[in-house]
């Protein structure tokens, strides 16, 4: 089976982490015996230019790990991209060479998987042209955050409703989607590469209880009211610590807020952080902490379960599906004083988590072996 896969983001050389669950899904699904292709066209913002101090605009192709990427950068003005006419036209451009090339290389794929309906025109040009089905995985915050106007529904509604399946990436997300555009998505969780996350060394410093949050730094991941819950319950316990790993708007604002309530030697901005790191800082830590408004999944948690954290995370969508009873962690409320008792709980419970348990609860449901087969019974019926 051939399958080409269409996401909305990647990573580029602005940013290495920028949908990198796009691109281990793709190679997770070309080692079952599947040729995959991606084509991959990535905005750049003037913000990427400047904090990268670079201008560049990449085009190339390359094969790593059996997953064959076509991949363009182009520049995209902030916030309003999607409604400028001339940035679809170049995104169509830009797709059309790509997809010449790409087939003229490798042939027709079987089946299309686009993830988001951002530029699901593409998808739907090669369903009409050269009758390929196509998948929708849909991940995007922004129908939760209300941030969609009335005729980008109706184009995502248009998406989905010809496409040959709909998937969400949690159950309640499945609901709102339902909710908004009257059409039918099945579930099916974002994927974790469980062997790179698996416990691989112990805690440096036993004495300290260690939570720890990844995430950007942005008024949705709503890190303020976590460092005021942490200061609730934890500003009087020297040996428990709060590490906040990202970048982004909110930095200012939040060292001064750790200035203010005196956390300074408690609540730690960590700042950018590689693959690499993020994992041996989970490995050190001892508690995963989420504190967002709106989340569709969140990766974030079932790669600390891998490295065998319990959970503490807000209601905010994606973590229900996750989080789905007590022994993998608790649903807080989005709220100070709500997420202050939880974050309590399981500091003053922490024994009673199961760090095996936890990283074989994510094998079973989140593992590349476990979504690739899912992901493979659909594209299979696609196809016969």
């Amino acid at each position: 089976m051939h399958i080409l896969i269409l996401p909305s983001w990647y990573p580029n050389t602005y940013s290495h982490i920028n949908g990198i669950f796009f691109k281990e899904q793709a190679e997770a699904l070309a080692k079952h015996n599947t040729k995959v292709g991606v084509i991959a066209l990535t905005q750049v913002t003037i913000q990427d230019i400047i904090k990268n101090k670079k201008l560049t605009f990449q085009k190339n192709k390359h094969t790593i790990n059996n997953v064959i990427t076509y991949q363009q950068d182009y520049f995209i003005f902030p916030k309003i991209y999607r409604k400028l006419t001339v940035c679809k036209k170049r995104r169509e451009s830009y797709f059309k060479k790509l997809f010449k090339m790409y087939i003229l290389e490798n042939g027709l794929p079987d089946v299309v998987h686009l993830h988001s309906f951002f530029y699901g025109h593409l998808a739907m040009q090669i369903q009409k042209e050269y009758n390929i089905p196509y998948v929708v995985t849909e991940h995007s915050s922004t129908f939760a955050r209300g941030l969609l106007s009335n005729s980008e529904i109706k184009y995502a509604t248009d998406i989905y409703e010809n496409s040959e399946k709909n998937i969400a990436v949690s159950n309640e997300f499945a609901k709102l989607l339902k909710e908004k555009t009257k059409v039918d998505f099945e579930y099916v969780p974002n994927i974790v590469n469980v062997e790179f996350f698996k416990e691989k060394q112990h805690k440096a410093n036993a004495q300290k209880i260690r939570f720890i949050n990844i995430g950007y730094l942005l008024p949705k991941k709503n890190q303020e009211m976590l460092i005021r819950s942490f200061s609730n319950s934890f500003a009087q316990e020297k040996n428990v610590e709060l590490l906040i790993v990202g970048q982004g708007s909110e930095h200012q604002n939040l060292t001064k807020l750790i200035q203010d309530l005196k956390l300074e030697k408690q609540v730690i901005l960590y700042g950018e952080a590689s693959r690499e790191e993020i994992r041996e800082l989970l490995q050190a830590s001892d508690i995963f902490v989420l504190s967002s408004f709106y989340e569709t999944f969140g990766v974030v948690l079932i790669e600390a379960l891998s490295c065998g954290l319990p959970l503490v995370s807000t209601k905010c969508g994606g973590p229900e599906s996750i989080i789905i009873d007590d022994t993998i962690g608790i649903l807080s409320e989005i709220n100070e004083s709500s997420l202050a008792n939880d974050m309590k709980y399981v500091y003053d419970n922490l024994d009673s988590y199961n760090k095996v348990y936890l990283q074989n609860y994510v094998e079973k449901n989140f593992s590349e072996k476990a979504i690739s087969k899912k992901l493979l019974h659909i594209y299979s019926e696609l196809v016969s």
